[in-house]
C-alpha cells in the first residue's frame, strides 16, 4: 500500500532548484501542464520502485515547491527526510552565493563543519 508524503519546503526559485539537483547529480525531468503555471519537476532516482516518481510541484497558496514522494519505497521515512534536508542545505547554499554575487560579494571559501553545517566566507571590496 502506498503512503504519499507531502513535504513542504522553502524552495521558491525553480532555476536554483534545478541547479541544486544538477550539483547533487540527481537526474530530473520537467513536465509542463496547461493547468499549472510552473513545470512539475520529477526526481529520477536510480533503483526507484514506487507507484509514482517523486516530484516537486509548485504550491500557489504558499508560493513555494512541495516535494511529493511515496514513502513506502524508501527503506524508512528517515531516508526521505535526509534527502530533503541535504537538498534544502544545498539549495540554501546556492541561494546565498547567487544573491550575494548580485550584491557585489565574492565567495572565497566554504568549510563543512562537524555538525554538518556549512561556513561560508564572502568578501566585498569597495
Amino acid at each position: 500500500m502506498s503512503h504519499f508524503s507531502k513535504i513542504k519546503t522553502k524552495i521558491t526559485n525553480q532555476d536554483i532548484l534545478i541547479q541544486t539537483l544538477q550539483e547533487l547529480k540527481i537526474n530530473y525531468k520537467l513536465e509542463y501542464k496547461s493547468n499549472v503555471n510552473r513545470p512539475i519537476i520529477h526526481v529520477l532516482f536510480n533503483k526507484y520502485q514506487g507507484d509514482i516518481i517523486p516530484y516537486f510541484i509548485w504550491d500557489n497558496n504558499n508560493s513555494n515547491y512541495e516535494f511529493i514522494a511515496d514513502s513506502k519505497t524508501w527503506s524508512n521515512k528517515n531516508q526521505l527526510d535526509l534527502f530533503v534536508e541535504k537538498l534544502n542545505q544545498k539549495y540554501a547554499y546556492n541561494t546565498i552565493i547567487i544573491k550575494s554575487n548580485k550584491q557585489g560579494f565574492i565567495h572565497t571559501n566554504s568549510n563543512l563543519l562537524q555538525d554538518g553545517s556549512i561556513q561560508l566566507v564572502l568578501e566585498r571590496w569597495n
